[in-house]
């Protein structure tokens, strides 16, 4: 069984359609099947993104100690706050374990708000400009202004 395990890794079709004869083996439906498959693509596909290593790096920085070797000592949000600062190449200082998009009503806001300050810096240099967002409640103007002063950054 080894050898043919061997032989199935250099083969990953084969290597597949052996897991697929296994899971049916042990009962699994095809629809579990197709998600399971889905869930290891997608796994693949993270783990192509960022390596583990980067990761633990990112930890070490934040003060986290891993004392047996592979196992660090930490909460899931500095966990997250490490895959974050990977993620964005940007060093998490605040280690907030959360991160947002802007919807797009708030991208359109920050974009035409660049546009004004960028035509009015032509226009009159003595003046200061002056932009108004007529934005409803829960738009999230604070948010928004941050990101709008992160890309002019």
């Amino acid at each position: 069984m080894d050898y043919e395990r061997i032989q199935d890794m250099s083969d990953l079709a084969r290597f597949l359609d052996r897991d697929r004869d296994n899971w049916r083996q042990h009962g699994h439906s095809e629809k579990w099947i197709q998600q399971r498959m889905m869930g290891q693509e997608t796994h693949n596909n993270l783990t192509d993104y960022w390596k583990d290593h980067e990761v633990h790096r990112m930890l070490r920085i934040n003060g986290v100690r891993n004392p047996k070797g592979e196992w660090f000592s930490c909460t899931v949000d500095q966990m997250n706050a490490a895959a974050i600062a990977v993620r964005t190449g940007q060093l998490n200082e605040e280690n907030r374990s959360l991160d947002f998009k802007m919807r797009p009503e708030q991208e359109t806001a920050v974009e035409k708000t660049a546009v004004y300050f960028k035509s009015f810096r032509k226009e009159d240099l003595d003046k200061p400009p002056h932009f108004l967002w007529n934005a409803k409640m829960r738009f999230g103007k604070t948010f928004a202004a941050h990101q709008q002063v992160k890309s002019r950054a």
